[in-house]
């Protein structure tokens, strides 16, 4: 093992550990009876705010693979014009 692999392994496992405690960070503060309270959510509205944060992630996970496949085209033809702008000259 090298030095990229272990680079690897460590910034994956900073991801899912960020993942699980941001989840359960905001799952337990909407458990709150402070908050629950204080907003008037009843158990519909509380399922929906979980759902939503679910989905959420979810929707933006598989948005990623389309927006960066469009930057990274935008940016490989602005290189590549670039490149043949002296030709044409």
């Amino acid at each position: 093992m090298n030095g990229y692999n272990l680079w690897c392994i460590i910034f994956c496992c900073f991801g899912a550990f960020f993942y699980g405690y941001d989840s359960g960070f905001t799952t337990s503060i909407i458990a709150y009876p402070e908050f629950t309270e204080y907003y008037g959510f009843g158990s519909v509205t509380l399922g929906g705010l979980g759902s939503s944060y679910y989905g959420g992630q979810t929707i933006g996970s598989l948005l990623c693979f389309w927006y960066v496949s469009i930057i990274t085209m935008a940016i490989r033809d602005r290189i590549l014009t670039l490149h043949r702008l002296p030709d044409r000259v």
